[in-house]
This record gives C-alpha cells, structure tokens and sequence, in this order.
C-alpha cells in the first residue's frame, strides 16, 4: 500500500487533534460519549505518526549524482515500439527546443511500426531525456521504449562500483505516474530509478519492472 501524501497525513492530524480538544472538553462537563472522541483523536495522531514518511538519515550523495552529472559519452541505442512518425518528428523538435541541437540522434531507420534511434556520442543524462520524452510525449500517452548505455568507471563510488562499465537498459514502467523519472536495470537485475529532479537523485528501485535485454548492437 502506498503512502498517504503528507497533505492528507496532515488533514488526519488536525482532525485528531479536534477530537481531543473536543473530547477533552466534554469530559470536563461530564459528557460520556467525549471519551470515545478523545480515543478516536489518539489512535488518529498515532496513524499519521506510523504513516508519515521518516526523513532520511543523510543527504543525496555525489555518488547518487554521479550518473546524472557525468560528462562522459558514450554509443547508445533507443528502440520504439508502435509509434507514428509525427509523434517521432514532434519528440525530436521539443528536444531541440529543450536542450538545443546538441545530443541528437546521428541516424534513426524504422524497425517494424517504430525505430531505431542510434547516438555516437551521448551522455547518460541526456540519453535518460530522451528515453523519458519518448516514452511520454504526453501526460495521455505512453510508448514502448528501451534504451542502452554503457557507462563509465564508477570503481570509486561505492554504491555504484557494481555498474563500472556496464551497458544499461533504460526504460519507463507503463504503470509508474511521476513523469519525473526514468528507471534502468543493470546485466545483473538490478533495478534504478533516475529522478530529474532533487538533483538527480539515483535509487535502488525495490521492483524490477522489466527483465535486462542485451544491447541491439
């Protein structure tokens, strides 16, 4: 079960935190059934206690930038599924308009109703961007997209010496709704989740959506 968001979390404590007052209140003049209002506000302060998300006991490392932050390029590949022309055409003009003309495909050729989008040169953020907008063009649509990169000597970073040199699969869980994010799963089965956002934070994703497929080339 998924967490309540702490807006909800918070309308739980106020509430708690009326029936007590109330309760207490009614106590105070006699009223019985204020003692049940007074449990309800406990037990309610005592769920968003257990619910609310703890804060986590150290800051987001370099080690989890690492990934997003590296300037080192490599050959990639993207593979569409089912996916129109113009929704191709459209993908690659707000890219340019995103980013610029830089970390453009070098070839695309069709594979059956999608393509094949084929980098030289691309670094891992901006092979996440694109696995990413081609996967989403929009909040109504997602496409069957796959990603591989190779990336760098990670031998130093000890949470992720395990990827040095590894090719990665990127890709975007048909169920998963952040649109923030990009996950990737390495030779090993291991599952990432790259945000965006919160500087790029890397973590180990606890579900592996998709098996590791080895690179298209």
């Amino acid at each position: 079960m998924e967490k309540e968001s702490h807006s909800r979390l918070i309308e739980i404590m106020v509430g708690g935190v009326l029936m007590i007052a109330v309760g207490v209140y009614g106590l105070v003049n006699g009223v019985v059934v204020a003692l049940l209002m007074v449990l309800f506000g406990v037990a309610a302060l005592a769920f968003v206690y257990f619910r609310w998300e703890k804060p986590v006991d150290f800051e987001p490392s370099i080690t989890q930038h690492r990934l997003l932050e590296s300037e080192r390029k490599s050959r990639g590949v993207i593979r569409t599924g089912n996916m129109p022309k113009k929704i191709l055409q459209d993908c690659i003009d707000l890219y340019k308009a995103d980013y610029g003309g830089d970390e453009l495909p070098d070839s695309i050729t069709p594979d059956g109703a999608g393509f094949v989008l084929s980098f030289e040169n691309v670094e891992y953020g901006a092979m996440c961007s694109w696995v990413g907008l081609l996967a989403r063009p929009d909040t109504s649509t997602q496409y069957e997209v796959k990603g591989w990169l190779t990336l760098g000597d990670l031998s130093q970073e000890p949470d992720l010496k395990d990827l040095s040199d590894q090719t990665i699969m990127l890709f975007v869980p048909i169920d998963d709704k952040d649109y923030d994010s990009v996950y990737f799963v390495a030779p090993d089965g291991k599952c990432y989740k790259q945000w965006f956002s919160d500087c790029g934070t890397l973590e180990c994703a606890p579900h592996v959506h998709q098996r590791y497929q080895e690179a298209p080339w």
